[in-house]
């Protein structure tokens, strides 16, 4: 884990960078605060579950926009996020 002292100051080196954008502060700000701005991660099994719906049905549902993907650290989509569910 990263001390809070150091996530403190990450943020305020991004916050005073001129070369940063606002979008890539934002993405910074919620990599070390571990929020979650659309819900908890739902894995493909689970929302494929939840909706009554094969699992590479999620999937198609994602790649076309329809759900909000989240992928893995490999590039590989691992779940949905739960606010896109709600609109499913």
């Amino acid at each position: 884990m990263i001390a809070d002292h150091t996530k403190r100051a990450i943020l305020a080196l991004v916050h005073i960078d001129e070369g940063a954008t606002d979008e890539e502060r934002e993405r910074v700000r919620l990599a070390l605060t571990d929020a979650r701005p659309n819900g908890r991660t739902i894995r493909l099994k689970d929302a494929a579950e939840m909706l009554g719906v094969h699992r590479n049905t999620i999937q198609k549902w994602a790649a076309s926009g329809r759900l909000v993907g989240v992928r893995g650290g490999g590039g590989r989509m691992v779940g949905v996020t739960e606010a896109s569910l709600a609109t499913a």
